[in-house]
């Protein structure tokens, strides 16, 4: 986040000294300060230091409080008719809200801003404002945009002469490049090494320019992104020279430095070698995140800490690694509200920052190619917004729509949870990737036998973990119980052969019906009470109307596997 080049006054030039050192709590006090005293004739030093005021508290991962301090420096702006400096606030609080996964609300603002530096021609406002446009572009796969937005950020940042505006905008150009072959590409190993590089190129020169500025948290972002970049090279022992030089910067590290420096730490020791000390910098790396927070890379660092565990045989711990990954996952697509966006919404908001790139860099005559990259991209994120991203079936929000659409139609319906039986030690014997595998082949077994059966309004989503839900719509009780019992037996007769030699795998069932309950939660919560009257019954197996299930003709197994001659039987109202 940039602030605007101030007056010369010893509090704003020590507040914007101090911030670039790392030292947020002395910028802090001096900010205030500088708040407090000043008299309201030079309101526009008073917005200055609220402008730096939000960065130094973004920094901190003080997210809540940036916020307030944004909302006051907007309305103090608007209020003073000061267009470049609210195009600027807003612009630092649409990063915010991307930041903090409220995608949707940033385009809002960050469209704003965007406007606002249009119409005031500011070319300091103008480049700040370009900059989130283009994260949000490369979060919902609009590369080329993004790119083309953080072209013009460098060069509006070059046209206002502000050398950490240049810097900050030169690291997001070379940074989206990078971006781009984590998120999307799917590229020859030629294409992949000419992002590298340019994300290396750009990353080299947003330090040059933070060193001459003697503004070491600039120094930090770009220099942390060099080392990831240099990695991801196969260059290791220059990120190794790299990290000591961006160690060595002056000053103390801000949180979100210290956040970025763990996650590049891990990946220099991964590149070592050295699982022990990955493992314990992942772990560390991993509690930063969530503490900061940041969702995104803590997930990284979760499904990394998997991997690296899975490696050194620590199957135990690396069941317990991928649970967290599972919930942080979880959280990290509840709390993103890019994908809940309604697909006419997002073409609008995305269709207006398309326009204003076309009338920033005259190409008008590419729009039709960008609607049609809007229009994918909303299809894409109206499917994700209901889709499991593991197994292709619905997901909880999915469930919940449809249970909705079944009550305001007062029809009556079933609730099924299935649970892959001993999933951990198919997990802990075979690996994360066979049990994926298996999530993935219950999903495709449980939507064909759903077919078969014939039930229209049927459908199937996933809870989390290994469990599924089955919503089975106008059927009766008896006829539900018979629907699950096929899927049970499908389940059982597949061929996993396919996913891991000698593979067996079954499923338990609990049902209930929408009569026995008040609510949808309430049969939802049955339904998994019976599941788990299922599995103490033996596993392989359902329970629906509050009856215990057939006892199994078959020992339990305790291997996670199966027998293929096992006959469970089906339960039977008594």
């Amino acid at each position: 986040m940039i602030a605007p080049k101030p007056a010369k006054t010893d509090l704003l030039q020590g507040c914007l000294q101090a911030s670039r050192l790392g030292l947020m709590d002395q910028a802090r006090d001096l900010a205030h300060r500088l708040i407090a005293a000043a008299p309201a004739a030079e309101a526009p030093r008073i917005l200055d230091a609220r402008i730096r005021l939000i960065w130094i508290e973004f920094q901190d991962g003080h997210h809540a409080t940036a916020r307030s301090v944004a909302h006051t420096a907007i309305a103090e702006a608007a209020a003073l008719e000061d267009v470049p400096r609210e195009s600027i606030a807003r612009s630092h609080y649409a990063r915010l809200l991307a930041e903090d996964l409220e995608t949707s609300r940033a385009a809002d603002e960050a469209l704003t801003a965007l406007r606002l530096a249009r119409v005031s021609g500011d070319a300091l406002a103008l480049s700040i404002a370009l900059v989130v446009p283009a994260i949000i572009c490369s979060r919902v796969g609009l590369y080329e945009a993004a790119v083309e937005l953080a072209d013009q950020a460098v060069l509006e940042s070059q046209r206002s002469g502000d050398t950490e505006a240049i810097a900050h905008s030169i690291s997001n150009y070379g940074s989206l490049h990078a971006d781009y072959l984590y998120r999307f590409a799917i590229a020859t190993p030629e294409q992949r090494r000419e992002y590298l590089d340019i994300a290396i190129t750009q990353s080299r020169r947003a330090t040059q320019y933070a060193r001459g500025l003697e503004d070491s948290e600039m120094q930090r972002l770009p220099g942390y992104n060099l080392v990831e970049f240099l990695l991801l090279a196969g260059e290791k022992d220059e990120a190794e020279a790299v990290m000591r030089e961006t160690d060595a910067a002056p000053g103390r590290p801000s949180r979100r430095s210290e956040v970025q420096r763990g996650h590049v730490l891990a990946n220099l020791m991964l590149a070592r070698d050295d699982r022990q000390a990955a493992i314990a910098a992942l772990r560390e790396s991993l509690e930063r995140c969530v503490n900061y927070p940041f969702l995104e890379l803590a997930v990284f660092a979760a499904r990394n800490l998997v991997d690296v565990l899975a490696e050194t045989r620590d199957f135990e711990a690396a069941y317990e690694a991928h649970r967290r990954f599972d919930e942080l996952y979880c959280l990290h697509v509840n709390e993103d509200d890019s994908r809940h966006m309604q697909t006419s919404i997002l073409h609008d908001r995305i269709a207006e920052m398309r326009l204003l790139i076309a009338a920033e860099e005259g190409r008008a005559s590419r729009l039709l190619e960008s609607n049609a990259k809007l229009a994918e991209a909303a299809e894409r994120l109206a499917r994700e917004t209901l889709e499991d991203a593991l197994t292709g079936v619905g997901n909880r929000r999915q469930l919940d729509l449809t249970l909705t659409e079944l009550a305001a139609r007062r029809g009556g319906y079933a609730i099924a949870i299935l649970d892959a039986d001993h999933f951990k030690q198919v997990n802990d014997r075979y690996s994360h990737t066979t049990g994926d595998a298996v999530l993935r082949g219950i999903a495709q077994v449980v939507r064909d036998a759903l077919v078969r059966s014939g039930g229209g309004g049927d459908s199937v989503a996933r809870l989390g973990g290994e469990e599924f839900a089955v919503i089975l719509a106008n059927r009766s009780d008896v006829l539900a119980a018979a629907v699950c019992e096929d899927l049970r037996e499908a389940v059982q007769r597949h061929n996993w052969n396919g996913v891991a030699p000698g593979l067996a795998v079954t499923i338990s069932i609990g049902i209930a019906s929408s009569d026995e309950a008040e609510d949808a939660a309430g049969c939802l919560a049955l339904a998994d009470r019976r599941l788990y009257e299922a599995k103490r019954a033996g596993r392989n197996c359902i329970v629906w109307a509050g009856c215990a299930p057939l006892a199994h003709q078959h020992a339990a197994q305790h291997t996670g596997l199966v027998p293929s001659e096992a006959k469970p039987g089906l339960a039977s109202p008594h």
